[in-house]
């Protein structure tokens, strides 16, 4: 039952209705009375005047809690959750990461040539690294397409790459030429 009546207001579109019957209740309200009379409403609007007042105070809450909430969530995903991720991420890299996965990310995302990490490889899906450091915010998937399960596109975050690249400059993560030995100190 809860399903069929979210069905029937996602097809709706209840913000665009109340949006459009806000703009036509501010027309009707706030129009010129010469206008008004052009159209005939003159004396059905100051028989209505009340109600439509109240249907456009509805219709204007409702609009500017919309807004206030679209404009809330906005600021949420990019202030607080680029601070969450990067805390998380962060402190995995200090604390958690195994040798395994440290073996993965430099195998995978470090640059030899140039001495510093990618931002993105092929990597095989089915691998437990690929879950755990992507649910540690420190890699995601770059498509939305792979070929088979072992070539699939992952981006190391930025945060992540900022952070890592930092560490290699300072020398807390030296990597041998050919990329076999390293020393991990963060």
């Amino acid at each position: 039952m809860l399903e069929v009546f979210l069905k029937v207001m996602d097809k709706i579109h209840i913000k665009e209705i109340a949006f459009s019957v806000l703009v036509v209740c501010g027309i009707i309200l706030f129009a010129p009375d010469v206008f008004m009379e052009k159209l005939g409403l003159f004396l059905w609007r100051d028989k209505y005047r009340s109600m439509v007042g109240l249907i456009f105070l509805f219709c204007l809450t409702c609009c500017v809690i919309w807004i206030f909430i679209f404009l809330k969530n906005q600021v949420m995903q990019i202030g607080h959750w680029n601070w969450r991720v990067k805390r998380i991420a962060i402190k995995y890299l200090k604390n958690t990461i195994s040798s395994e996965e440290k073996d993965f990310l430099i195998a995978h995302y470090y640059d030899p040539e140039m001495k510093e990490f990618s931002n993105t490889a092929r990597v095989d899906m089915t691998s437990g690294n690929v879950v755990s450091l992507t649910s540690a915010y420190i890699i995601f998937t770059g498509t939305r397409m792979g070929y088979g399960p072992t070539d699939w596109s992952y981006n190391l975050r930025p945060n992540v790459r900022k952070y890592l690249n930092k560490a290699i400059c300072k020398k807390k993560i030296v990597v041998s030429r050919d990329g076999d030995e390293y020393t991990w100190n963060i």
